[in-house]
């Protein structure tokens, strides 16, 4: 997504004298920075934990990722309480 489709849905949400506001205002602020919007939420050990409680493949297949993706979550917080 480009910087000027966002800037029309703030139109489109807001109007335009929102959107050039906006638009004046990040220029001037954070020029030269790069904006990503990610995807998806950040991915917890503890949501992992109340989708499928200590059933990993479980909890893969309710939050809809790749199995491996829970292991190396998983992997990653027990080396971090070591």
């Amino acid at each position: 997504m480009s910087w000027r489709a966002v800037l029309e849905v703030v139109e489109r949400e807001l109007g335009p004298e929102v959107a050039a506001a906006i638009d004046r205002v990040v220029r001037r602020e954070l020029r030269g920075l790069r904006l990503t919007i990610p995807s998806r939420a950040t991915l917890t050990p503890d949501i992992v934990h109340d989708a499928a409680p200590y059933q990993p493949r479980k909890a893969a297949r309710i939050l809809d990722i790749h199995p491996s993706t829970v292991y190396r979550l998983l992997r990653v917080r027990r080396s971090l309480i070591r």
